[in-house]
């Protein structure tokens, strides 16, 4: 495999497929005592060798918890695409030999790192953004290792109900 070179990758487009934030109770921001936030996340990659492209779908949900760890209903539901594009990306990749194989292309894990590194961190901000002035409020979401967004990558299913979560103190 190549080694990686960050100047190999570009941030060609984001966006955002959905976002909504749900309160089935109508929880104004004044009566949301909720302390305790539950975050998951998952991601879904696609390679498209010829074009040297990337698109990545993050999926993230951020759930507001009762002071006993049970949901509020409140849940903000994210899905954020990213497209880059990467110079040789064929040589930063292990295509497996056989056709029809279900081995999952691997990609140079410093390259992979780099593009689900950019993906988290800007989707904090967007997050952000978007729950200021609602229910959620100015939810942050928190900071990870680029080894445990590896980690989480890697499941065969990795959508948000299928990924560890982090819970914190609002």
């Amino acid at each position: 495999m190549k080694e990686y070179k960050v100047e190999d990758l570009t941030l060609l487009h984001i966006n955002v497929a959905n976002a909504a934030i749900e309160n089935p109770n109508n929880i104004s921001i004044d009566e949301n005592k909720s302390t305790k936030l539950f975050y998951s996340l998952g991601f879904d990659k696609r390679l498209n060798m010829d074009a040297e492209r990337v698109l990545l779908a993050l999926f993230i949900n951020v759930e507001f918890l009762d002071e006993n760890g049970n949901s509020t209903g409140i849940i903000a539901k994210f899905t954020i695409q990213f497209e880059y594009h990467i110079r040789g990306l064929k040589e930063y990749c292990e295509v497996p030999q056989e056709v029809g194989t279900d081995t999952p292309v691997l990609m140079n894990s410093q390259m992979s790192g780099s593009i689900l590194s950019v993906a988290y961190s800007t989707a904090r901000g967007i997050l952000y953004t978007r729950c200021l002035g609602t229910i959620m409020g100015n939810v942050i979401m928190p900071i990870i290792s680029v080894q445990t967004l590896l980690d989480i990558s890697e499941k065969e299913s990795s959508k948000p109900e299928n990924t560890p979560a982090v819970q914190e103190d609002k």
